[in-house]
């Protein structure tokens, strides 16, 4: 009995740690007066994963999608499981399309593809109907409440006219 309390109490420990160190690193942001807090993805595998397998997105959070260059971009609802609105925005930090995705479940076998109107460099994924519900359109403004620890997110902070 004392072994297998032992490990017993390893595994617990082992998977509060890895638990933990699974959280994503929250930013906070503002969008006309609204604060979100959002998880920021660059990396291709993390852009490619993004909100996949997720049950829930709080309300006022969000992920934000960075892109290396301003271009066309194309969002799908493979494995995901929450229906979502996704905000896409220009290399001047402004809001420039929205559009309503559905979960994969609740389409047909070929899933539909949401694409920005215009080039964009960001790509902010929430609830379905947050810009809505907020009164957020397009013309508004990303502005950083928390400091990211992303060169290209600074360098689009400092470059982006007002």
């Amino acid at each position: 009995m004392g072994k297998a309390f032992v490990i017993g109490v390893l595994y617990i420990l082992t998977c509060g740690s890895l638990a933990s160190a699974a959280e994503p690193r929250l930013y906070r942001i503002r969008l006309s007066g609204h604060e979100l807090k959002v998880e920021i993805v660059e990396s291709d595998a993390d852009r490619s994963r993004g909100l996949m397998f997720r049950t829930m997105l709080p309300e006022n959070q969000g992920m934000l999608f960075v892109f290396p260059a301003t271009q066309p971009l194309t969002f799908w609802m493979k494995n995901t499981k929450i229906p979502l609105s996704i905000g896409f925005f220009s290399e001047s930090l402004k809001l420039v399309d929205i559009k309503e995705m559905e979960p994969e479940s609740l389409v047909a076998k070929e899933l539909p593809r949401y694409s920005s109107r215009i080039p964009a460099t960001l790509a902010l994924e929430v609830n379905k109907g947050w810009f809505k519900k907020k009164g957020i359109a397009p013309g508004a403004r990303i502005e950083f409440i928390d400091s990211p620890r992303s060169e290209r997110l600074t360098d689009l902070i400092k470059g982006a006219k007002p």
